[in-house]
């Protein structure tokens, strides 16, 4: 859509704009990020293979629904199980079609959209590749559990996991969310 690409072009704008933070400001005074600077990171490829014999270990069993994102990307074809009536797991391309979830996404994205929140929030919001979409209808209560496995593939790669949570009114449900670095040192 027209209209994300714009927001990561801003994002990506503010973000070169800034100066990454140092123990010697304020907000960030017990937080040493240093090591970060001394490492050189890579984005990885978001259509990264990864053997879903690798990935077995990590799902659990409770879970009706095993949604895999890796780097940043859902993967369907890695994502076991299936929901409940009333629950729907999407990305972004699928929930683009729907009018509804894409002016909800349009508001969310907004609303992550401020300047106060700092260089990682642009970073993030200039290079996210995919979102996540759990809808939940009204009034649901599925019983569903709902996996959420972000996986990094590659070494010293770093990704921008999107995840959007729609609760409907009266609806309820239980969402696990995991991340796991495979292939290097993620």
């Amino acid at each position: 859509a027209a209209w994300l690409k714009e927001h990561q072009s801003v994002a990506r704008s503010r973000a070169l704009a800034k100066e990454l933070p140092k123990v010697s400001d304020e907000k960030w005074r017990f937080t040493d990020i240093s090591p970060l600077y001394r490492t050189s990171l890579s984005c990885p490829d978001p259509e990264g293979v990864v053997d879903q014999s690798v990935l077995k270990a990590f799902y659990i069993p409770e879970a009706t629904q095993t949604a895999v994102l890796i780097n940043g990307v859902y993967a369907s074809e890695l994502s076991p199980g299936s929901t409940g009536a009333g629950v729907k797991v999407l990305n972004l391309e699928r929930a683009l079609k729907d009018p509804k979830l894409s002016e909800l996404i349009r508001e969310k994205i907004a609303d992550r959209d401020n300047e106060e929140l700092g260089i990682f929030n642009d970073i993030n919001n200039a290079l996210f590749a995919d979102i996540l979409i759990v809808e939940v209808g009204p009034n649901t209560d599925s019983g569903d559990v709902i996996h959420i496995l972000n996986v990094s593939s590659g070494k010293s790669s770093f990704n921008h996991p999107r995840v959007l949570v729609v609760a409907r009114e009266g609806s309820r449900g239980t969402i696990i969310e995991d991340y796991i670095g495979v292939g290097g040192n993620g």
